[in-house]
């Protein structure tokens, strides 16, 4: 047979995808996630809003992808993913630039609810999981992790960018800016984009296989019927362990500016703390990215709910700015690692031609769960005048899901004890 040639780089074009998954992954996480906390505290001055209200906005962005997302998912396994990134590159970039217009609140939750919250969905990490699991099946974790790359780089690129175009022009002026750049670049993303392999085009073989294996594809097959997915246990089970974790990890995103600013630390200054996340990140992507075809991945993710238990519960102490710094440095490591774990555990279950409308299910239970955790962050801060309480909270429903991750452990330790016997 014929060999393809694969574009305009001599390797795998898997790769190439990829590498456009990281920048994807960094334009949406960096904008949204990351973003957000950036620009609690000036808004909130400048609107005199309460800590309870302004939060509330990132609250109406995570049901607008709780709403969304099950029908972006289940788009992304029959349309192709260069159409649904392309869209969402509109959606996201001015849906951010709308956002410095007015104080009025209504149109900004509205601005969150629908078109941030598409291109949040449709250009993030659901969408670059979907594209790397249908070029890869062998190195499918390993180029999960090293698409996750794109969190970490939303943290250390985004969160001090934005920072200082907010202390250099204001609120508003930073929002159009990062609203065009954003959309720009997400156009350009989906426009090198291609959806899956050709015929001829092979993963290159890992040193694992024999020389006489050949590569397993992966294969070119409808995605499983809605009703087959959730009527199995597992994914019950995996969702309420990452829905609980990710919140978690969310809200303590949103609120680790604002916690730090409230124990004398600077805006600028405390906006290193996330960094600080995703610098450490990339440490643990890494790592992620030489073991994760080498270990069980359900003891990855189990290890993950742990290290981030201990992070909230580290929270709840009066720690300045080297104990935090530390503390997020730590967290960072597990964080960084469990989305692509989890994602390419659920590829290996449900299977890649089925991704996408697995973790469009699941997204919905995520984002209500995180919206929750959000809204009582603030709550609590507004009654409280701290955060203490809130990360009491936290570590206990992680303890949840450390319980949870440990049954699933032990369920699939007992069905492959009976198929052994």
């Amino acid at each position: 047979m014929e060999r393809v040639r694969p574009g305009p780089f001599p390797w795998y074009r898997g790769w190439t995808m990829v590498g456009l998954g990281i920048v994807m992954v960094m334009m949406s996480v960096g904008s949204v996630l990351y973003g957000y906390s950036i620009y609690v505290t000036p808004v909130s001055e400048e609107l005199g809003l309460s800590r309870e209200t302004i939060n509330s906005g990132i609250v109406f962005q995570h049901l607008g992808t709780a709403l969304l997302t099950p029908m972006i998912g289940r788009m992304l396994d029959k349309v192709k993913v260069s159409t649904i990134v392309a869209i969402s590159g509109i959606c996201m970039g001015g849906g951010l630039m709308a956002l410095s217009i007015g104080d009025a609140l209504w149109p900004k939750a509205a601005l969150l609810f629908f078109p941030i919250s598409f291109g949040f969905s449709g250009a993030g990490s659901i969408a670059s999981y979907v594209l790397v699991s249908r070029w890869f099946k062998v190195n499918r974790g390993r180029a999960m992790a090293i698409v996750a790359f794109g969190q970490s780089g939303g943290s250390v690129v985004f969160a001090p960018v934005v920072a200082q175009l907010v202390a250099a022009f204001g609120w508003r002026e930073a929002l159009v800016y990062q609203g065009a750049f954003v959309g720009i670049a997400l156009l350009l993303i989906a426009w090198g984009m291609v959806d899956r392999p050709v015929e001829g085009e092979t993963e290159p073989k890992p040193k694992s296989l024999d020389e006489s294996e050949p590569v397993p594809q992966v294969p070119d097959e409808p995605p499983l019927p809605l009703k087959q997915i959730i009527a199995n246990p597992t994914f019950w089970v995996l969702a309420g362990i990452v829905a609980l974790t990710l919140a978690v990890v969310q809200a303590t995103v949103v609120s680790l500016v604002p916690l730090a600013n409230g124990r004398g630390i600077d805006l600028v200054q405390a906006s290193t703390l996330i960094s600080m996340i995703g610098v450490s990140g990339l440490l643990g992507k890494f790592a992620l990215a030489i073991i994760a075809d080498r270990f069980d991945r359900m003891k990855l993710v189990t290890f993950g709910v742990a290290v981030i238990m201990a992070f909230a519960f580290s929270l709840t102490l009066e720690l300045g700015y080297w104990g935090l710094a530390i503390s997020c440095s730590l967290a960072g490591l597990a964080i960084a690692g469990f989305w692509p774990v989890y994602s390419a555990l659920l590829a290996d279950i449900f299977g890649a031609n089925s991704l996408g409308s697995v973790e469009g299910l699941v997204a919905p239970i995520i984002s209500l769960t995180s919206a929750g955790a959000i809204y009582l962050a603030g709550v609590t801060f507004d009654v409280n005048g701290d955060y203490r309480l809130t990360f009491l909270i936290f570590g206990a429903a992680l303890g949840v899901a450390l319980l949870l991750s440990l049954s699933l452990q032990f369920m699939q330790y007992r069905r492959a004890r009976t198929a052994k016997s």
